[in-house]
């Protein structure tokens, strides 16, 4: 019996025990396993259980080495082996010191930002309490030169300063109405834009009514979704002709570069995907217009490619939104025979205005001067409001169709009213707006969805279904051209301010440009 190894296994023993009944030595872990499955000693047969078993304490065998690693072959691949390892261990530790480099960057970066924020702030701080400082001294210098001694002055400066604080406190709160420095900034505008159109000239060579026959698809860009088809409205930008604002019946918004080819902006309120049925860019934004009546303003900046919803205001459904030419004002549907003045950055309607007579409200537009804006009705009437004193200040009729569309010419000659409920659109000389208007007749069982006018007031064209038409503003009794543009009803059109080209919106989900 050799009490090295195991008498059932052959094994080196690691933990040895010595059976009572047989006197055989067995690896404990081995033995064990086998009285469990058979009850016996492999050996004798005997009847053997786990208590028959005592623990012997042997000398731990050293395991000779392999064959294969004695020699020098043997060696060598055991070194390559640990070569081979030290490589591999060495590459994650490379590979962890480039992330742990690139995470310190990262926070050394976000530390020195940081430091330039603070920096920054602390400046514009001292640079507010030095102004404070300043402006603390010249009060006191004021106060000194009417007097101090002066008790009744001096009440009445702190009341008149009073005021003047409460006032400008509550000019642009709800319902604040029409203040003295608003009206003269809405005059002085006025003045400015009426003697700038005064200087707007024609230019040489511009495009005469023949012009328009040799019009041209240039490109069909089908923006919006397929789910939701069709594109509601399109707005060419005053500041940069080659930019484009579309809006779908898929609620979103899109803003196009038509040198570069491509869309520089996607947004929309996704709380609110009712369609966009307009859209006009403002100062330094862009004014939606959705079907439930909400009206949206997002800032838009160009360069960085970038927009944030701003500010949403509810009016009337079915009513587009007019933007006031004095940013930020923007004037809006409050009611079915209602119209507001709001602040589209705050939210506050200064003033709301009732039409007279049971008119009910079914378009608006803002005059180019900014001391008018128009209102359609169900039944043809155009009134005209004077924007300070919230007056009717001229009624207009001669189109007994609902006024859906309102647009004036730039030159502020002219108000065209379309409706999409005939085939028959009216055009009023507002120096004569007594007379009758002009009519622009389209084809029968047509209807007029968009009106607009090109840069100078000579023509207007209209969407009438599929189709443009174009007029001489001078007289309109008979179509100069007609263009089939779509496949589906031209929801939308809009004259670039350079008369370079014109574009389109349809619902076959396209918009179109068309090179003059």
């Amino acid at each position: 019996m050799s009490v090295t190894t195991c008498a059932l296994s052959g094994n080196p023993l690691e933990e040895a025990v010595v059976s009572t009944k047989t006197g055989h030595v067995f690896e404990k872990r081995v033995i064990h396993k086998h009285i469990d499955n058979t009850g016996q000693c492999p050996i004798t047969g005997v009847d053997l259980e786990k208590k028959d078993l005592i623990d012997l304490k042997v000398e731990r065998v050293t395991k000779p080495k392999a064959l294969g690693e004695s020699g020098i072959p043997g060696m060598i691949t055991k070194m390559q082996s640990e070569w081979d390892a030290v490589v591999l261990e060495t590459y994650e530790l490379r590979k962890h010191l480039e992330v742990v480099r690139k995470n310190l960057a990262h926070a050394l970066y976000q530390h020195d930002a940081a430091c330039r924020v603070i920096s920054r702030l602390t400046q514009e701080r001292d640079e507010a309490r030095q102004a404070l400082a300043l402006t603390q001294e010249k009060l006191q210098d004021y106060k000194g030169r009417l007097g101090v001694g002066d008790a009744t002055m001096k009440a009445k400066e702190s009341t008149s300063k009073l005021k003047e604080e409460t006032k400008q406190a509550v000019v642009e709160t709800e319902n604040s109405g029409i203040y003295p420095e608003l009206q003269e900034k809405l005059n002085t505008l006025s003045e400015k834009l009426f003697n700038a159109r005064k200087e707007h000239k024609k230019p040489e060579g511009y495009i005469k009514g023949t012009d328009f026959s040799t019009l041209t698809e240039k490109n069909s860009y089908p923006f919006h979704s397929t789910t939701t088809p069709g594109a509601a409205s399109v707005d060419i930008s005053k500041k940069n002709p080659n930019i484009l604002c579309s809006g779908g019946n898929d609620g979103s918004t899109i803003i196009f570069d038509k040198t570069s080819g491509k869309v520089t902006h996607n947004f929309g309120d996704n709380s609110n995907s009712s369609p966009v049925n307009g859209v006009e860019f403002m100062d330094s934004g862009v004014l939606l217009s959705k079907a439930n009546g909400s009206a949206e303003y997002w800032a838009v900046d160009l360069v960085s490619q970038t927009s944030t919803h701003m500010k949403t205001i509810q009016g009337q459904a079915g009513i587009i939104a007019s933007s006031h030419p004095l940013n930020p004002y923007v004037i809006h549907g409050t009611g079915s025979n209602s119209w507001g003045f709001f602040n589209i950055e705050t939210g506050a309607k200064l003033f709301q205005t009732e039409l007279k007579d049971g008119m009910d409200l079914t378009s608006l537009r803002v005059h180019p001067d900014g001391l008018m804006v128009a209102t359609g009705s169900s039944t043809g009437v155009v009134n005209l409001w004077d924007i300070r004193t919230q007056s009717c200040a001229a009624v207009m009729e001669g189109i007994n169709s609902p006024i859906t569309r309102l647009e004036f010419s730039e030159k502020a000659i002219h108000l065209a009213g379309s409706s999409d409920k005939s085939n028959i659109a009216g055009l009023w000389n507002l120096k004569k707006f007594k007379k009758p208007p002009q009519k622009l007749i389209h084809q029968q069982g047509s209807v007029v969805r968009s009106i607009a006018f090109d840069p100078y007031g000579a023509f207007v064209v209209s969407a009438s279904d599929k189709t443009l038409c174009f007029f001489d503003s001078s007289n309109t009794e008979t179509c100069l051209f007609e263009l089939p543009a779509h496949e589906d009803v031209i929801n939308d059109v809009s004259f670039a301010l350079d008369a370079s080209y014109l574009a389109t919106a349809s619902a076959d989900r396209t918009v179109k440009l068309f090179q003059l």
